[in-house]
């Protein structure tokens, strides 16, 4: 499970890739003067951020969250064991 920096990581990441693999696009096709090869970088750029950023990668998992401990709260109602759990 990815943590909150490591979420704010991922997606400095993919915007950076993204906006590189654009720019890039868009000056070869304008040099070239085909809009293909602009629709070329940018899916490129989109392929390559999926790549990077979307599988759970140990990069992305330097700063687990720690969860408090539950409390019993007054006045609020404990769950039910299901019957196999009761054993």
């Amino acid at each position: 499970m990815v943590d909150f920096k490591g979420q704010l990581l991922a997606e400095q990441v993919y915007q950076a890739i993204i906006v590189a693999f654009s720019l890039a696009g868009f000056a070869v096709g304008f040099v070239a003067q085909s809009f293909l090869y602009t629709l070329y970088g940018v899916a490129a750029g989109v392929v390559l951020a999926a790549i990077a950023t979307i599988p759970d990668y140990p990069v992305y998992n330097k700063n687990p969250v720690q969860w408090l401990d539950s409390v019993d709260a007054p006045g609020v109602a404990k769950p039910l064991k299901r019957p196999e759990e009761a054993k």
